[in-house]
């Protein structure tokens, strides 16, 4: 059975250069191989509560322990990922994630430090870019290797701070996933702190709600759901949707098939790609567009939809000969006209 890895006893802060108390009589207790979240208010001390468990500050009154020892300084056995994801812009990708073993001495290899760093790498999708430097990743390609900086010393306690707030919704919700599998895979203890209920829902099991300032935690909710979870909003009949998708006739059976080649072009396509740079083009009030560029400005990727039951004329600013229909790869040299809500995805 789990024991309790982090205690927190009656803990208060007091920042004596403004006289201000940002937490009181904080009371928490987390087991080993967990994954909680703290909730609350902005300003009721859940950053506060991040320093003191990776002893940046030592409370005013109280004591916290983990592991049976109580904290009186930074630990080397936690490993911490914020807001901003904070790279030396003068260093690439992977010896940026190394920068752990570079304060911490451990007896590895500098050889199985870039193992173990690369391994991470790949895990969150960053396998391409290790030779990169921050300021050609996007945002969140910088939180997944924050992510891996954190994790690559293989820290008993992951402490996050708001890691994903920053991030547009898509990323945000790819990270989630990423940070569900490496919890699953590794069973650290995780503490996040988050603004995001459904964040905290899909992660955790035990969420923390905090009060306004002075912050004390007032209420405990375990979240009563196995792990691994998905971020599907909706319950099927398997055995029912099973047999729909063998006949070949049928409705889902259509779209299924449709479905799986769209998912097959994206992932042929690297203009795809979460982090690529997307932009919308204005084409007036009846047509939407987009365009989407790849990381490496290789491929570009326009979106041209009528919005309007009725025929629309365009006008794309670049010579159609030179693109070509995604999904079906014919030429559309001669297109002028968008059928009543009619999509059309354009790819060099």
């Amino acid at each position: 059975m789990a024991h309790e890895f982090i205690e927190i006893n009656d803990v208060s802060v007091n920042y004596e250069i403004n006289n201000l108390l940002a937490v009181s009589g904080l009371d928490m207790k987390i087991k080993s191989g967990s994954f909680s979240a703290v909730v609350g208010p902005s300003g009721c001390g859940k950053s506060t509560l991040m320093k003191i468990l990776s002893g940046l500050i030592k409370p005013t009154t109280g004591n916290v322990k983990i592991n049976n020892s109580e904290v009186t300084g930074p630990q080397n056995f936690v490993g911490m990922a914020f807001q901003n994801p904070v790279m030396m812009p003068w260093r690439k990708t992977l010896d940026n994630v190394l920068i752990p073993f570079e304060i911490l001495k451990q007896n590895k290899s500098k050889k199985e430090n870039i193992e173990e760093a690369i391994k991470l790498l790949k895990i969150v999708g960053l396998g391409d870019f290790i030779d990169s430097y921050p300021w050609q990743l996007s945002g969140g390609m910088q939180q997944r290797a924050s992510l891996c900086r954190a994790l690559v010393h293989k820290p008993k306690l992951l402490v996050l701070d708001e890691p994903f707030a920053a991030l547009d919704a898509f990323t945000r919700e790819e990270l989630w996933c990423v940070l569900r599998d490496l919890w699953i895979d590794h069973k650290f203890t995780t503490l996040l702190v988050t603004h995001d209920l459904r964040e905290a829902a899909f992660l955790a099991d035990k969420i923390f709600v905090m009060s306004a300032r002075p912050g004390k935690i007032t209420n405990v909710h375990n979240v009563n759901f196995k792990h691994k979870r998905d971020l599907n909003r909706y319950k099927w009949n398997k055995k029912r949707l099973d047999n729909l998708l063998k006949n070949k006739r049928s409705k889902q059976s259509i779209f299924y098939k449709q479905i799986l080649n769209l998912i097959s072009i994206k992932k042929q396509n690297k203009a795809f790609h979460p982090d690529a740079k997307r932009e919308n083009l204005n084409m007036g009030k009846k047509i939407f567009c987009f365009k989407r560029t790849s990381l490496d400005k290789k491929q570009t990727i326009y979106n041209i939809t009528n919005l309007s039951s009725k025929y629309q004329k365009f006008k794309f600013n670049y010579k159609l000969s030179k693109y070509k229909n995604l999904l079906d790869k014919t030429s559309l040299s001669q297109k002028s006209e968008l059928k009543p809500f009619e999509t059309l995805w354009l790819s060099n």
